[in-house]
């Protein structure tokens, strides 16, 4: 899941073998090739079970791995548990109908809402409020609302993305900068991400270099790979799109390998 300074894997996903900076996996099994990687049994039938090493018969249920003689689970994995004939994650919280993992709630009772870290079920009554934290702490604020000491607060400067009282700005959106004591959100001119009150960019959009030069103004890097370089050695990159790091200002693979993270 791991690769150390020399780009080389240190640590697997789960049921993978590291052998040689290889992540392979078990006999019998092959990797599914998902964003997060696992290895699988040939036939759905089958659930590997890592305590064994072994592809069992799985009755045709997720994660079970004993069957009866009615061909019924009787056991499933390790922080699974049996209802019925299903093997549900392991789920502790209160309200909760299902965890999605242990301690990660997947849906909540009716009355109550997945808290924002999904480790809760809680009742989120606040006025403008789209998710809380906690009972009485709202996170995450409906369009037009600011969240102000856990409430949300209504902002009246327009373009504005968080208020810290309704008629003063304290940041703006991502166009536009901030002016005149926090009252007025000014456009940035494109290709400005972000921009000063003298309109000079502070930030740049992609697929410029993400720091401007030190007029305020923007350019391009030589590597389509590379989101930000130097000025005016453009073909030095100090940071990389997804899936590549920045070594020696070039742009190279994170990792070799599509099972390490």
């Amino acid at each position: 899941m791991t690769c150390n300074s020399n780009n080389n894997c240190q640590v697997c996903y789960n049921n993978f073998n590291l052998l040689n900076n290889t992540c392979t996996c078990p006999s019998g099994t092959s990797s599914n090739n998902a964003a997060s990687p696992s290895c699988v049994c040939p036939l759905s039938t089958q659930t590997y079970n890592p305590a064994t090493s072994l592809c069992v018969n799985n009755c045709n249920v997720t994660n079970c791995i004993s069957c009866n003689e009615n061909n019924a689970c009787a056991g499933c994995l390790a922080n699974y548990q049996l209802k019925g004939n299903t093997c549900a994650a392991f789920c502790l919280i209160n309200n909760c109908q299902s965890c999605l993992i242990a301690g990660l709630c997947f849906a909540c009772n009716t009355g109550f809402q997945i808290s924002t870290f999904g480790d809760a079920c809680i009742q989120c009554t606040l006025d403008n409020c789209q998710s809380c934290e906690a009972s009485g702490v709202c996170s995450v604020c409906m369009v037009g609302y600011s969240l102000v000491g856990g409430a949300c607060v209504q902002c009246a400067v327009a373009n504005c993305l968080q208020c810290s009282i309704p008629n003063v700005c304290d940041d703006c959106l991502g166009n536009f900068a901030l002016t005149n004591s926090g009252t007025l959100c000014q456009v940035c001119l494109n290709p400005c991400e972000t921009c000063g009150t003298n309109g000079l960019c502070l930030t740049c959009m992609f697929p410029y270099s993400q720091t401007p030069n030190s007029q305020g103004q923007c350019y391009a890097c030589s590597s389509f790979k590379c989101t930000d370089c130097e000025f005016p050695d453009v073909n030095f990159c100090n940071a990389c799109i997804d899936g590549y790091v920045a070594v020696g200002g070039a742009c190279v693979t994170s990792c070799p390998q599509e099972q390490c993270l």
